[in-house]
């Protein structure tokens, strides 16, 4: 029976990686990442970024916090955050854009250096321990995941507390499906700058658009 039960947060997984609030995630994991970079953070510490995002995701999809998120005052600031954050990673996907036609017509266009950080480890720790848990929180706490929902109702009894934490840690492992893209187009950017860019732009304007689509048109 588990072993066929098991199937069910694979695919639901699969699926919820492609949800707007999952690809608003990504694009902002691909502009921190790039950021990281930038500032001359080594990547040892964005390893340890993705890591405390998987677990604060599998934290939240356990269930803490639900009478706080499940609040009307929070989902409204849910709303309007999710609304800036589209703005803001649309501009991004534009400007990329703009430099991949640019580079279309041989132009060369360069990144922008950003000073070199001077940070100790612990505030790189408390940075980016703050960072994983906002991503975590925009990927998965608005709207709520109506798989985590129903295995909390169906599943939650005694002597299944092991089954439900390895379904609900299958769940958000597998929904982080996307991580792996994100490495791949951040890598992307130090062998085909052209290629990168219009990809780049691709994935931003698309998590822009439709988390816009989302709160606009379907509440």
């Amino acid at each position: 029976m588990f072993k066929v039960l098991y199937w069910t947060p694979f695919t639901a997984g699969l699926i919820d990686g492609l949800n707007p609030c999952y690809l608003m995630a990504f694009a902002l994991i691909l502009l921190g990442m790039l950021w990281f970079k930038r500032v001359g953070i080594h990547r040892g510490w964005v390893v340890l970024f993705l890591a405390m995002l998987i677990f604060d995701t599998f934290a939240f999809n356990c269930g803490f916090l639900d009478s706080f998120v499940l609040s009307d005052f929070f989902q409204l600031i849910a709303h309007v955050a999710y609304v800036l954050l589209a703005f803001f990673v649309g501009i991004k996907g534009l400007k990329l854009l703009r430099e991949w036609f640019d580079m279309t017509k041989g132009k060369n266009v360069v990144s922008r250096t950003l000073p070199k950080n001077t940070w100790t480890p612990f505030v790189k720790v408390l940075v980016i321990g703050l960072a994983a848990l906002f991503l975590s929180m925009i990927a998965t706490l608005w709207p709520i995941n109506s798989y985590i929902m129903t295995i909390s109702v169906y599943m939650l009894m005694p002597g299944q507390l092991i089954v439900l934490g390895s379904l609900v840690f299958l769940y958000t492992l597998i929904s982080f499906w996307f991580v792996a893209g994100a490495m791949t187009i951040f890598f992307l950017e130090e062998k085909n700058q052209r290629l990168f860019k219009i990809v780049a732009a691709a994935i931003l304007l698309s998590a822009s658009f439709g988390v816009l689509d989302t709160i606009f048109t379907k509440g």
